[in-house]
């Protein structure tokens, strides 16, 4: 669920719709200008390959932290999880060996495979199973956006100025 800090920073960077007398949007037509431009970073992930470091991380005998293990991923997302590609390249600081990673390519293909003989017995192809997918996660996260004006009990009760935009 989206935090509530999230949609009152983006409060301050709202353009201003339907300005009440105080000088405050319309708290309805807030929401819904909220609504129309808020994605989740699943949605906007999907469009990006990225890097992950992972640190598994413990306490010493004097209680400090200290690093036992770091994993780097090259990271591959799909709309459906189980597609997302977390491709292992490094443990410890040492990359992993080509033929490792060839090894989860290779595991990957056959995954990926598999999907598309899936898509073709239900003959559909794999334009329209994404963007069918992306349409339900729309709709998914449209309705959670939804549900914050019924949650919370917000109040707009001034406008400030926060580097420079208001």
């Amino acid at each position: 669920m989206m935090p509530i800090a999230a949609i009152l920073v983006l409060f301050l960077g709202a353009p201003a719709v339907m300005q009440s007398p105080a000088g405050l949007p319309d708290l309805e037509t807030f929401f819904r200008n909220v609504q129309d431009n808020l994605r989740s970073d699943r949605l906007l992930q999907g469009r990006y390959t990225f890097n992950m470091k992972e640190s598994k991380f413990e306490t010493d005998e004097q209680g400090n932290p200290r690093v036992v293990e770091e994993n780097e991923y090259e990271i591959f997302p799909y709309l459906d999880e189980d597609l997302t590609y977390r491709r292992h390249i490094s443990k410890n600081g040492r990359p992993l060996s080509p033929e490792e990673i060839e090894k989860q390519d290779r595991e990957h293909e056959k995954k990926l495979e598999e999907r598309k003989k899936d898509l073709e017995k239900s003959g559909i192809d794999e334009e329209t199973d994404y963007l069918e997918r992306e349409k339900i996660e729309r709709l998914k996260e449209d309705r959670i956006i939804g549900e914050i004006p019924l949650i919370y009990d917000i109040e707009m009760i001034g406008r400030e100025t926060l580097e420079g935009r208001s």
